[in-house]
């Protein structure tokens, strides 16, 4: 590594490279990201590692799954306690085309989910994100036609209790296609 670049480096980061994981094409199925032990999970997050330690456990995230279908692309996550009306979450997307690159950004709060235009790249659904809550699940859907012509994407994703940061994934690598 270069010297400039290792005077940035702290003594206490890890490094490494992952491949991308693949994620699950599902077809017209639907798994039940609600009731049973969450499906199609490609962040595991620690638990426990919120920014206010002693913190009751509705923001820390512990698992985000994603799956696509014909029809419908479902992203999902599970925290440690049950969520309450003070949480929103936030869901991040870059897709990887053949020459550009797009975010999608969804915040999910007090029960329903929008986009938010961060750049000049941002994709904006025009058309409402189902959105379900229950117990310590989040689950939304979103077209699968938003992926066409993407090969791979990072995905990330945050809590907030108060609108402050309360836990926030790594980004993590996926395939979209073969």
């Amino acid at each position: 590594m270069d010297p400039f670049l290792q005077a940035f480096v702290r003594s206490d980061e890890l490094f490494g490279q992952t491949n991308p994981a693949a994620v699950q094409r599902i077809g017209a199925a639907q798994p039940d990201f609600l009731d049973q032990e969450i499906p199609c999970v490609v962040i595991r997050d620690p638990l426990e590692d919120t920014i206010v330690k002693f913190f009751e456990g509705g923001g820390d995230i512990r698992n985000v799954s994603m799956a696509i279908g014909e029809k419908v692309t479902y992203l999902a996550l599970e925290t440690r306690k049950s969520i309450t009306p003070e949480f929103a979450f936030l869901f991040h997307l870059r897709l990887f085309g053949s020459s550009d690159v797009v975010r999608l950004d969804i915040k999910v709060e007090k029960g329903e989910s929008f986009c938010m235009r961060s750049a000049s790249n941002s994709i904006v659904l025009r058309e409402a994100i189902p959105t379900t809550i229950k117990k310590n699940r989040v689950l939304i859907e979103i077209p699968s036609s938003r992926l066409t012509g993407s090969r791979e994407c990072m995905l990330s994703a945050d809590a907030y209790v108060a609108g402050k940061l309360e836990d926030k994934t790594a980004w993590r690598r996926l395939k979209l296609s073969d």
